[in-house]
């Protein structure tokens, strides 16, 4: 119920039993490196509503952000935590503490690595990420828009940064944050696939600069629509295909396999399609009706003395896209040897091409 929303988020998100007494002990009047830029945020945040376009809305928002900013030394303000903020102080503005713990726990919740002072590998990877989910789902809207250079860079960024709180309207704010405060720290990742699911008709039909217009300023899209299929999304999609697969520095990712952890970030964005493993096959069952096909490239002998049950030799060098056509709409999973790439090879046309390594 509206009136009890943000009683209800403040439970969800197990506010802490001091926070009364944390928030009154923080100097909010001390001046700081981020007072500027939230002086020239909060005026212009969400000012079509009532309490944000008030002074006293204005200045319970800077008591909030300047608050935030003195208890977490090892974060820093970026532009958008303003709209981060909006919906917890319009719900709480009558309690600015608890303003002020709801956007510390959805902060650690979803949002801690994109705060840091260099935030641009992580934001790289929740981007790939992002990609590899929509090519994996909607293979040929993400094809679509690969081959038009319409990468997320251009449109997604303030989508994750603020949990969409930038783009859209704090009514419909509310209504997907009811969600998604329910779900994992992964689940802004298919919000962001469903809003895009929700706008493929109009996307498949747009060149380069229509899509820039579009995005310009974010389109209405059926709120309850995008919930509902990003709901299926996350129940469906096999868990380990958002960790991290590649290498950062000297650092690898001890939960993906051998096939991507000697990866870097820039060959791993060359990958349109995500790589799966064994156990992500057999248990995944695709959504909306599709049916999953799995070719296996290896050679003959390779594919005689093992293979997947229901799953077909081919040989990649000489299949034609015309004879995938009669896939179109199907999950195709390519299996292959690790030692050949010819699987990254294949293009996705107008299918989900998903590898797996054996």
């Amino acid at each position: 119920p509206p009136l009890l929303r943000g009683e209800i988020w403040a439970i969800i998100l197990d506010l802490p039993d001091d926070l009364e007494e944390c928030y009154n002990g923080i100097n909010k009047e001390q001046g700081g490196i981020s007072d500027h830029q939230i002086d020239l945020d909060v005026p212009r945040c969400h000012q079509y509503h009532p309490l944000l376009s008030s002074m006293e809305g204005q200045r319970k928002m800077k008591r909030v952000l300047k608050s935030w900013v003195a208890f977490n030394q090892n974060l820093v303000y970026w532009q958008g935590l303003d709209s981060l903020s909006a919906p917890l102080v319009t719900l709480h503005f009558q309690h600015e503490a608890k303003a002020f713990g709801c956007m510390q726990e959805v902060v650690n919740k979803y949002l801690r690595s994109f705060f840091l002072k260099d935030n641009s590998m992580h934001l790289q990877a929740h981007l790939l990420i992002f990609r590899q989910l929509l090519a994996f789902h909607d293979p040929e809207l993400a094809v679509h828009l690969h081959n038009l250079g319409f990468q997320p860079e251009l449109y997604a960024i303030p989508w994750f940064l603020t949990l969409f709180t930038h783009v859209m309207h704090l009514d419909k704010v509310y209504q997907l944050w009811d969600t998604l405060l329910l779900r994992q720290p992964s689940f802004p990742l298919f919000l962001a696939v469903g809003v895009m699911i929700n706008m493929r008709e109009k996307l498949l039909k747009m060149d380069f600069n229509s899509c820039i217009m579009l995005f310009s300023n974010m389109p209405s899209f059926d709120t309850e629509h995008v919930i509902a299929v990003s709901n299926q999304l996350d129940e469906y999609t096999p868990h380990s295909l958002i960790i991290r697969k590649f290498r950062c520095g000297e650092e690898t990712d001890t939960a993906c396999g051998p096939w991507t952890a000697n990866k870097t970030l820039d060959e791993m964005k060359e990958e349109l399609s995500l790589r799966l493993t064994l156990d992500n096959i057999r248990s995944f069952s695709p959504p909306f009706g599709r049916s999953l096909i799995i070719f296996d490239i290896r050679s003959q002998e390779e594919f005689d003395r093992f293979h997947l049950p229901k799953s077909m030799n081919i040989n990649v060098r000489e299949i034609k896209p015309s004879e995938l056509e009669k896939f179109k709409g199907s999950y195709i999973v390519i299996l292959s040897d690790p030692r050949n790439e010819d699987g990254i090879k294949v293009s996705p046309f107008h299918s989900s091409f998903t590898f797996f390594f054996l």
